[in-house]
């Protein structure tokens, strides 16, 4: 059976490519992209500056939260 997911948490400095991911249920197979603003990225991958969700069968988002922080000046 197909379930909806629930709407996504807001994250901080991650925007999300739709607004609604993170107002309302989303439908399966739906995807969530949040990306990082300029001159940041992910914590755990500073060659990366987004994550995705996608909304699974069971009513649970695949994925991992990520954090967004800011890349170091490099001189």
């Amino acid at each position: 059976m197909n379930a909806d997911c629930p709407k996504l948490p807001s994250m901080p400095l991650a925007q999300p490519n739709y607004y609604w991911c993170t107002t309302q249920a989303q439908a399966v197979n739906h995807a969530c992209i949040f990306v990082c603003p300029t001159g940041y990225s992910l914590e755990d991958d500073p060659n990366r500056n987004f994550f995705k969700f996608v909304c699974q069968a069971n009513g649970t988002w695949s994925g991992k939260l990520h954090r967004c922080v800011g890349k170091l000046a490099q001189y």
